[in-house]
């Protein structure tokens, strides 16, 4: 009985042992897969990270690409304005001139009209 009670010991021994192995091999299954899972999703976040990373420096570059054009256009009405305000000044200073010439020559023919 008591050779029956060390070998009943001596079973259950094995048996915590086994399911002690058992259990540390399942937990680093576990560990393992979680440890799998983490490399994925970070391996996810690195070539989304890459990709946006791309794309915003193609926006960006596509952005100062339309900014020196929006530059180089508002240059070019900039300097046509003033070609036409060159213009309208120097028709206006015709027009003054011509408005002035006409006084004078209508006050030269009134005042030879008056004179004769």
């Amino acid at each position: 009985m008591l050779r029956q009670a060390r070998d009943s010991q001596v079973h259950l021994q094995l048996q915590d042992e086994f399911f002690e192995e058992d259990t540390e091999g399942h937990e680093l299954e576990e560990v393992v897969k979680e440890i799998s899972m983490a490399t994925k999703s970070l391996s996810e976040k690195e070539f989304l990270r890459k990709k946006y990373s791309t794309e915003l420096d193609s926006m960006q570059a596509q952005a100062s690409r339309d900014s020196k054009a929006n530059f180089q256009t508002l240059d070019e009405i900039q300097s046509k304005i003033k070609h036409i305000l060159a213009k309208l000044a120097n028709e206006e200073s015709l027009i003054a001139s011509l408005k002035s010439l006409l006084r004078s020559t209508k006050e030269d023919v009134s005042s030879r009209s008056i004179t004769r």
